[in-house]
């Protein structure tokens, strides 16, 4: 009668086999973006979002503010890329230069934390001031999030006087939802205040929801605050 040889052999315990080497972490990189099944049909509109993405989380990284929030707004005042204003300007937000019509008074001022545009435009019929043009997307994202820490020391409009509920916001900026239930979109359309400004808010969750661009925000160990943000609201 043949016995295998391995037979005869003893099992191998678990603390015999050794301990397993760990896989290395592989670095965070912003442009790798995780997978998203409610992307739209769409593919302008899938397009603009992986076009966006990248950009708004390499900002967050920067800023803290939430990637998923400068996508959404994004898609709403861009019409998902359609608009004049992004086409010929890279302008997402639809940020003006302020001052008078020839551009040589910047009433917001250079602030701390302002990111400088190419140059002003005016199009026919539109009233002053200019409206910012950006070399890149990226500077029009970066000068999105910075917006909020210039509200929370200078207010919106800019007026000396901190926006409080903004300072308040950013306290939240770690979660998209929150931060945007605390206030942080309650200068935008039409008025502080105003009802008007929370309908805004609610249209820019119901984009975060619908095409979960949550799934973009980076987790808070991967930040990497630029030193006058973190002067502003440090992380906790």
């Amino acid at each position: 009668m043949t016995v295998a040889v391995a037979a005869l052999l003893p099992y191998p315990r678990r603390k015999d086999m050794g301990q397993q080497p760990q896989q290395p972490k592989q670095p965070f990189d912003p442009n790798v973006l995780p997978n998203n099944p409610a992307l739209p049909r769409d593919p302008s509109q899938r397009a603009f979002i992986l076009k966006i993405a990248p950009l708004a989380r390499k900002v967050q990284v920067l800023t803290g503010i939430p990637a998923s929030v400068g996508i959404a707004q994004a898609i709403h005042e861009t019409g998902w890329g359609t608009s004049g204003m992004y086409r010929d300007l890279k302008n997402l937000y639809g940020f003006k230069t302020g001052g008078r019509c020839d551009g040589s008074d910047r009433s917001d001022g250079t602030k701390p934390l302002e990111v400088p545009w190419t140059s002003q435009y005016r199009p026919v019929n539109e009233p002053c001031p200019y409206f910012r043009k950006y070399a890149s997307e990226y500077d029009s994202i970066l000068d999105w999030a910075l917006r909020f820490y210039r509200c929370a020391l200078y207010s919106c409009p800019y007026k000396g006087k901190p926006d409080l509920v903004v300072l308040h916001a950013l306290s939240y900026r770690q979660n998209w939802l929150a931060f945007l239930n605390a206030g942080a979109l309650h200068s935008y359309n039409p008025l502080p205040g105003d009802p008007e400004s929370r309908q805004y808010t609610e249209k820019i969750i119901n984009l975060i929801r619908s095409y979960q661009l949550y799934r973009y925000d980076v987790p808070v160990q991967y930040w990497k605050l630029r030193e006058d943000v973190s002067k502003v609201v440090p992380v906790a």
